[in-house]
């Protein structure tokens, strides 16, 4: 794990790259959902990180990133994962992968700073990102029940006895729960449904069958308002889709880069 100091916090961030030829490739930037951290992102770094160079950070406050000084918001964190991208990618454009809360970070990256982004992945996303208050209510009965709790949820049906779920509750245990709630919040108050229409830059969308926190009509509409986007439903795959599905999702990613 590398570390980066931006604005007084340290933040935590993986950079995995096996290319011979570095002229080669691009720079994949992934980012996690509430209550996650860069480690989510695994079955991703591993397969990709040999054609290309591949990054994850760890949100302030998720695992062993610091705190921010200021309210946890999307608009809060775009500003932090901006300053991250002009530290870290330099002057090449990278592409952006975001999961659910990270999806919502993206959105308002290609909206306010589409000319530093190549083009944009949105997973388990939505242009508004209502939360069910059974999440909030789980979060208040302790967060060890709630993450236990969570997997009913956040995987398909078929997925339940998965050994990912194990591996899932890990990672999220290394994030505290009032950051987590607060991620909620953050998405709980995130709307772009009026000005999704407005992201120019190629978008390639995937969502799961099964998944209840942001729902296939979600994905639908996405579709529906940006130009040109690309859209994949994976068959009985729920909100963790890139966990209970990381071979199907790698390969529709690796895809949608290579015709860029």
């Amino acid at each position: 794990m590398h570390f980066i100091e931006l604005d007084k916090v340290n933040i935590e961030y993986l950079d995995e790259d096996e290319r011979e030829d570095k002229s080669k490739g691009e720079i994949l930037l992934f980012i996690h959902g509430s209550g996650s951290n860069a480690r989510m992102w695994e079955p991703q770094i591993e397969y990709f990180k040999k054609n290309n160079r591949v990054i994850a950070l760890s949100l302030p406050g998720h695992a062993d990133s610091d705190q921010m000084q200021v309210p946890i918001t999307v608009d809060n964190y775009t500003e932090f994962v901006n300053k991250f991208i002009e530290r870290i990618c330099e002057d090449k454009k990278p592409i952006i992968i975001g999961h659910s809360l990270g999806s919502a970070i993206v959105q308002v990256m290609a909206l306010k700073y589409s000319k530093f982004i190549k083009a944009i992945i949105l997973i388990g996303s939505g242009a508004k990102l209502k939360v069910m208050q059974m999440i909030f209510e789980f979060l208040s009965s302790g967060y060890e029940e709630f993450i236990k709790m969570g997997t009913s949820f956040a995987f398909s049906k078929k997925n339940k006895n998965s050994p990912v779920i194990e591996k899932y509750k890990e990672i999220s245990m290394l994030t505290q729960g009032f950051i987590t709630r607060a991620d909620f919040q953050a998405c709980n108050q995130f709307d772009v449904m009026n000005e999704i229409g407005n992201i120019d830059l190629p978008t390639l969308i995937i969502t799961g069958s099964d998944d209840k926190l942001t729902p296939v009509k979600y994905a639908n509409f996405l579709a529906q308002k940006i130009k040109g986007a690309q859209l994949h439903i994976i068959d009985e795959a729920g909100h963790m889709v890139n966990f209970e599905n990381s071979d199907e999702i790698n390969g529709i990613i690796e895809k949608f880069v290579q015709n860029l």
